[in-house]
């Protein structure tokens, strides 16, 4: 791999810099350098002469501007998920960016009016996180509740798994420039009716996310099984022999944080397909880190129960066998985290749900949703 995100910032550039040592025309060094901080420290080395940058300046167009006048921490840093650009160009689709959404579409999406209020945004995870920051640049008071006390949501789970780091890098950038915009932020804080009620807000942006869920299986509840955002979350390790069951995207990323916290990983997938929902510019590399940290693949193998230490599966023909498994984590698609929501709707409060609480997102369409929404929030359109 060259250019996803588990390559190292500058991961080639010692080769640029072995280049010129043994030419005599000017040198460029290219992939993976994102930053003005890493661009300038290579500058600095006087090896090469010049730093290429493409998707860095998709991310940040004003990225030479910000770094002229001082400004380089202001830069929406790329985090190479290659969600809106090199996966676009290999389906010849226009390229755009996961985290600006207005690369792509300079003509149609420019900042809304300036408004006025309070705007309550509900979650900072990536969507609640942009709409905060568009609304704030367009003059509305906005306050951001987030229950946990840091903010990210998936995102920051995310982060957490090998060659993914760069999502914390994006979390970091945004809570920066949301302090930046004086947004009041407030973590460790669990959005509830009162809380809304009480706090003069005029409008509600609901980004909560989603909820982890079980599959409709017998032996969910048993204590050796839990969800992919549990062991993500509390960092589990000593697991002994693992089934991760389901081979989506979640289950690749629980199988690559696993692999390391457990004798053994094996994933379990109903299909001929491991890694759905992936990039195609990251997928292959996801299976090849798993196959390279000796994870299992299981395909066509369905979870038909769970017990202790085994899970019972049928393959495609139907033939049952049980299979050891000290651990069990389950990889199964998240529900909507819409009940609060339910209940402002029930009280007539203005609500607008964005991200992923109003269908399955990635990166890339959670935070183009909430610029959307937050664009036109109080105008004709909304």
């Amino acid at each position: 791999p060259q250019i996803t995100m588990d390559v190292p910032r500058g991961g080639f550039a010692y080769l640029a810099e072995g280049i010129a040592g043994a030419v005599k025309v000017p040198v460029v060094a290219c992939n993976r350098i994102n930053s003005v901080m890493l661009a300038e420290r290579l500058l600095a080395r006087g090896r090469v002469q010049l730093v290429g940058m493409a998707r860095g300046l998709i991310a940040d167009p004003a990225l030479p501007e910000k770094a002229r006048t001082g400004r380089g921490r202001e830069v929406r840093t790329c985090i190479a998920c290659n969600q809106g650009c090199l996966d676009r160009v290999f389906l010849m689709r226009p390229v755009t960016c996961a985290i600006n959404p207005q690369a792509g579409f300079e003509e149609e999406r420019h900042l809304g009016p300036p408004g006025r209020g309070r705007v309550a945004v509900v979650g900072a995870g990536p969507a609640g996180m942009e709409a905060a920051r568009v609304l704030a640049l367009r003059g509305f008071e906005v306050t951001v509740f987030e229950e946990h006390t840091r903010p990210g949501g998936t995102l920051r789970l995310a982060a957490r798994v090998p060659g993914r780091g760069e999502f914390a890098a994006y979390v970091a950038h945004m809570w920066q420039e949301l302090e930046r915009l004086g947004v009041d932020l407030r973590t460790g804080v669990c959005a509830q009716l009162a809380t809304i009620e009480g706090g003069g807000f005029d409008h509600v942006v609901y980004a909560a996310g989603t909820v982890p869920t079980a599959p409709p299986i017998d032996g969910v509840e048993l204590p050796h099984v839990t969800t992919v955002q549990e062991a993500l979350r509390s960092g589990a390790s000593d697991l002994g022999i693992t089934a991760v069951v389901g081979g989506g995207a979640l289950g690749c990323y629980a199988a690559l944080f696993l692999a390391r916290r457990a004798k053994a990983v094996h994933i379990f997938e109903p299909t001929a397909m491991f890694g759905a929902g992936l990039g195609r510019t990251s997928r292959w590399v996801i299976l090849k880190m798993l196959r390279g940290r000796g994870v299992e693949f299981h395909p066509n193998t369905e979870v038909d129960y769970i017990v202790h230490q085994y899970v019972a599966v049928k393959d495609r023909e139907g033939n049952a066998s049980l299979f050891p498994a000290d651990s069990v984590v389950l990889a199964h698609p998240p529900q909507p985290r819409d009940r609060l929501l339910d209940a402002l709707r029930d009280r007539g409060i203005d609500v607008t749900p964005i991200g992923s609480v109003t269908e399955p997102m990635d990166l890339l369409g959670c935070v183009h949703d909430a610029f959307r929404v937050a664009n036109r929030l109080g105008t004709d359109e909304e």
